[in-house]
C-alpha cells in the first residue's frame, strides 16, 4: 500500500462545551493544538464546534505538506483501529498520546463519530468504516472499525 486517501466526515454535533474548558485543554496540550493552524475544536458561523475544524475534509497520506493536514491524518493514526482480519493501512504517520484522546473525549462529553465511506490506499479494494471518540474506561477513547472490500475485477 502506497498511499491512502478518504473522505471524513464528522457524524456528531457537539453540545456546547465551556469555552474556559476548551482554552484549558488546548493551554495543556499546546504543542499539538498549534499543529491544526487554529481549526482544532473550531466553531463556526452557528456556533457549532468542530474538533477538526469542519465538518468534512480529505485525508491523503500524498498531501502531508501542511501542518493542518499532517494533524488531521496524526489525529487517525493514533487510534486503535479494528481491521476485522484484513491487513491494516496506515496514513504513514505517527499517533498523538492517549492522554490527549482520554482528555479530549472528557471534555467533549458525548461519544463523536467520524464516519468513511472509502478508504483507498492503492490496491485492489478499499476499506470501509469509522473511528469513534468516546470515554472508554481502560480501553483507547480513539478507535476505528473498518472493513476490506476486494475490488470486483470484471468491473
Amino acid at each position: 500500500m502506497g498511499y491512502c486517501y478518504t473522505n471524513i466526515e464528522q457524524e456528531t454535533e457537539l453540545e456546547p462545551i465551556d469555552d474556559k474548558n476548551i482554552e484549558n485543554f488546548n493551554k495543556k496540550y499546546k504543542d499539538i493544538v498549534d499543529l491544526f493552524e487554529g481549526e482544532f475544536l473550531k466553531k463556526d458561523s452557528d456556533e457549532k464546534i468542530w474538533i477538526l475544524g469542519t465538518e468534512t475534509f480529505v485525508l491523503n497520506s500524498r498531501n502531508l505538506q501542511s501542518d493542518l493536514n499532517r494533524a488531521r491524518v496524526q489525529f487517525f493514526e493514533g487510534a486503535d483501529v479494528d481491521f476485522n482480519g484484513a491487513e491494516a493501512f496506515s496514513w504513514g504517520e505517527s499517533g498523538f498520546i492517549k492522554k490527549f484522546y482520554d482528555d479530549l473525549a472528557k471534555l467533549i462529553n458525548v461519544g463523536v463519530e467520524f464516519g468513511s465511506s472509502s478508504v483507498e490506499c492503492g490496491g485492489g479494494g478499499y476499506y470501509t468504516g469509522s473511528y469513534s471518540l468516546e470515554i472508554e474506561k481502560d480501553k483507547h477513547s480513539l478507535i476505528g472499525d473498518f472493513y476490506y472490500y476486494k475490488e470486483d475485477e470484471d468491473w
